[in-house]
């Protein structure tokens, strides 16, 4: 669907009439734009690259520590701005990011309720609590669209559609670390599916559902083209799942604390506290972030029976096999460990979670079984 999209975007006449138009922004490669963007143009011939463009994606820039907390819990305050077209396009194309304009079908009334529902919210100093899911820079424009279409947005997407989950994970896939992290924390809500106008909470998401959508038998989208020098490269339909990458990775790291171990002890053991320290300090910041529902409710902690907070009793289990090289207790918190990684390894075989985690089952259990060999009292 969306390469289809592309293709008449491309096929597209650029020549802007008057009118609005909903325009969506290629996602950049950092973590603030991996999403992309929305924002609404209203063109007018006469004004033409002075015509004003209005997005609710502007945020103060605080003190690091403030900015960290609000983005942890959700309270970052976001509020609308205003550039003109030129502005906006030149931005874009400095990024190396594409942007496609879709020119819809709305009256007279409908333009004008619009623009001035977007100049109250503007003028009146709005601001919102800013989250990933909603609301956000897209489900604003959304949500103000379909007030204005009286509601046939949203009626229109009332059948199920894709997951959170899903659109995040097909976003992130090229940023390993945000992939990661919401691989690890996407919980069973957020693989349930949704209406397509709550899974149309993403910028290109939202551009395919205006693509889709009909008013009278009409599309609501009459033209469609790329404005700018850059042309978007398209998302893809389906996240990664890594899982190759991620056994092989798991089965290397688990094969090289147990064979360390063969050459010199010590060195085995340093790899058993390092492997202890990693998952606990993963699994301690999972139950931190997931308890502060900076996700929520996208968030879940079933990934705990892989790495928790408890893997960090490795650290004191090398320590002590280390001193006692005949002590049973350190081979034994390595084992109750491992039991409660095979416990999680069954609920999702069985598909208890229901949230896809087998690689990540994949990416700890070697490691967990290198380490009960190292700690084998000798």
């Amino acid at each position: 669907m969306l390469p289809l999209l592309l293709a008449q975007a491309l096929a597209g006449d650029c020549a802007l009439t008057d009118g609005v138009y909903l325009l969506t922004m290629e996602p950049g490669d950092g973590v603030q734009t991996i999403f992309g963007h929305t924002a609404v143009l209203f063109y007018d011939r006469q004004q033409g690259g002075y015509s004003p463009v209005y997005d609710y994606g502007r945020f103060t820039v605080d003190p690091l520590p403030q900015m960290a907390w609000e983005v942890l819990t959700m309270t970052k305050p976001y509020f609308m701005g205003s550039r003109n077209l030129d502005e906006t396009v030149a931005r874009y194309d400095r990024l190396g990011r594409g942007i496609v304009a879709q020119r819809l079908a709305l009256t007279e009334a409908e333009a004008q309720a619009l623009s001035q529902r977007l100049a109250e919210d503007l003028n009146g100093d709005l601001h919102f609590d800013y989250n990933w899911y909603r609301p956000n820079c897209t489900t604003m424009v959304q949500d103000r669209l379909d007030e204005v279409l009286g509601g046939a947005l949203s009626r229109a997407g009332a059948e199920p559609g894709s997951s959170p989950a899903g659109e995040v994970l097909r976003h992130s896939g090229p940023h390993l670390p945000l992939w990661m992290g919401l691989r690890w924390g996407s919980g069973r809500f957020a693989h349930t599916p949704v209406s397509t106008y709550d899974a149309a909470f993403l910028p290109d998401g939202l551009r395919a559902s205006v693509a889709s959508a009909e008013r009278q038998g009409r599309p609501l989208v009459t033209d469609t083209c790329i404005v700018g020098e850059v042309v978007p490269t398209p998302v893809p339909p389906e996240g990664p799942s890594r899982l190759p990458a991620l056994a092989g990775l798991g089965l290397v790291a688990g094969g090289a604390t147990a064979g360390a171990a063969q050459g010199s002890r010590g060195a085995g053991l340093g790899l058993v506290a390092l492997t202890g320290l990693g998952l606990g300090l993963w699994g301690t910041a999972a139950l931190l972030v997931g308890s502060l529902g900076t996700f929520a409710p996208f968030w879940g902690h079933h990934n705990l029976a892989f790495a928790s907070p408890l893997s960090l009793l490795l650290v004191g289990a090398a320590a002590g096999a280390h001193r006692n090289p005949k002590a049973a207790w350190p081979q034994r918190i390595a084992l109750g460990l491992l039991a409660l990684g095979l416990v999680g390894v069954a609920w999702s075989a069985t598909g208890a979670f229901a949230d896809g985690n087998l690689g990540l089952a994949m990416l700890t259990m070697p490691p967990l079984i290198g380490t009960s060999l190292v700690l084998r009292p000798r």
